[in-house]
Protein backbone atom coordinates (compact mmCIF):
# COMPACT_ATOMS: atom_id res chain seq x y z
CA UNK A 1 0.00 0.00 0.00
CA UNK A 2 1.23 3.51 -0.75
CA UNK A 3 0.08 7.09 -1.02
CA UNK A 4 1.08 9.73 -3.54
CA UNK A 5 1.24 13.36 -2.47
CA UNK A 6 0.28 16.30 -4.68
CA UNK A 7 3.84 16.86 -5.94
CA UNK A 8 4.27 13.28 -7.17
CA UNK A 9 6.37 11.19 -4.74
CA UNK A 10 4.95 7.86 -3.57
CA UNK A 11 5.25 6.84 0.09
CA UNK A 12 5.14 3.23 1.28
CA UNK A 13 2.52 2.66 3.99
CA UNK A 14 2.47 -1.12 4.36
CA UNK A 15 1.66 -4.52 2.94
CA UNK A 16 -1.90 -5.76 2.38
CA UNK A 17 -2.27 -9.54 2.40
CA UNK A 18 -5.03 -12.03 3.05
CA UNK A 19 -6.72 -15.25 2.21
CA UNK A 20 -9.72 -17.40 2.92
CA UNK A 21 -11.01 -17.45 6.47
CA UNK A 22 -13.11 -20.00 8.30
CA UNK A 23 -12.58 -23.73 8.24
CA UNK A 24 -12.58 -24.84 4.62
CA UNK A 25 -11.12 -21.78 2.78
CA UNK A 26 -13.76 -22.07 0.07
CA UNK A 27 -14.43 -18.33 0.06
CA UNK A 28 -18.21 -18.73 0.40
CA UNK A 29 -20.65 -16.64 2.41
CA UNK A 30 -19.72 -18.35 5.68
CA UNK A 31 -16.02 -18.41 4.81
CA UNK A 32 -15.14 -14.77 3.98
CA UNK A 33 -11.72 -13.52 2.92
CA UNK A 34 -9.61 -12.02 5.71
CA UNK A 35 -7.47 -8.96 4.94
CA UNK A 36 -4.38 -8.18 6.98
CA UNK A 37 -2.47 -4.86 6.92
CA UNK A 38 1.17 -4.83 8.04
CA UNK A 39 2.65 -1.39 8.66
CA UNK A 40 5.75 -0.69 6.54
CA UNK A 41 7.84 0.00 9.67
CA UNK A 42 7.03 -3.42 11.12
CA UNK A 43 7.70 -5.12 7.79
CA UNK A 44 11.01 -3.26 7.46
CA UNK A 45 12.16 -4.49 10.88
CA UNK A 46 10.84 -8.06 10.50
CA UNK A 47 12.13 -9.04 7.04
CA UNK A 48 15.62 -8.98 5.54
CA UNK A 49 16.53 -6.00 3.42
CA UNK A 50 15.49 -2.38 3.81
CA UNK A 51 12.97 0.06 2.48
CA UNK A 52 14.73 2.79 0.50
CA UNK A 53 14.30 6.26 1.96
CA UNK A 54 14.90 9.16 -0.38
Amino acid sequence: MYTVDGSGPAYAKGILSGGGGGNDNSGGFFDPCELIFTDIGLANRAFPGTVAWY
